[in-house]
């Protein structure tokens, strides 16, 4: 609650915070877009602990809630093809599918991987369906780069994961 009382009093704070011009004394507030930045960001984030709270979660953990965590992960899709600064979006979509599927087979760093064998049951029913799935030719991919396609599906949301850890196996 401490969290969101501050969080409120920030939004506040954004709302009513006026910026005037020391040259000429007018409002500069609206010529500055890092304070439209803070008021979503404060929105996003109470938005995304009411949504967590519904789940059973108590608290939120902002440590991480930082842009070093999405830098780090584009720094590894543009890795995957020699560090392209502008891949194109075949080349984003092949990494992010890579990426995914390599980081989800992790087991948990504290050890605790007791239901990891049926998380990887589950994989390998999710990968048959998906596999189906992906008999269809795509139409917008040339005729060379179909037999390139190594992870078929990334539609995660149809894998049902093991309630034990099932918050690690999505997030990391």
């Amino acid at each position: 609650e401490h969290q969101v009382e501050f969080f409120n009093n920030m939004s506040y704070f954004f709302q009513t915070f006026r910026l005037i011009n020391s040259k000429n004394g007018t409002d500069a507030t609206k010529n500055v877009n890092f304070i439209q930045g803070f008021q979503i960001t404060i929105r996003s984030i109470l938005s995304l602990f009411e949504d967590m709270k519904l789940e059973g979660y108590k608290h939120l953990l902002t440590k991480r809630l930082n842009c070093d965590i999405i830098e780090n992960f584009f720094a590894e899709i543009r890795s995957a093809y020699g560090n392209a600064k502008d891949s194109t979006s075949r080349q984003f979509v092949c990494a992010y599918r890579r990426n995914f599927f390599a980081n989800i087979m992790k087991p948990p760093k504290e050890g605790k991987n007791a239901d990891l064998s049926e998380f990887l049951v589950h994989l390998n029913y999710f990968k048959n369906d998906c596999s189906e799935i992906d008999k269809e030719p795509d139409i917008f991919m040339a005729p060379q780069e179909r037999d390139l396609r190594d992870i078929t599906c990334t539609d995660y949301q149809e894998l049902q994961i093991p309630e034990n850890n099932g918050f690690y196996h999505i997030c990391g």
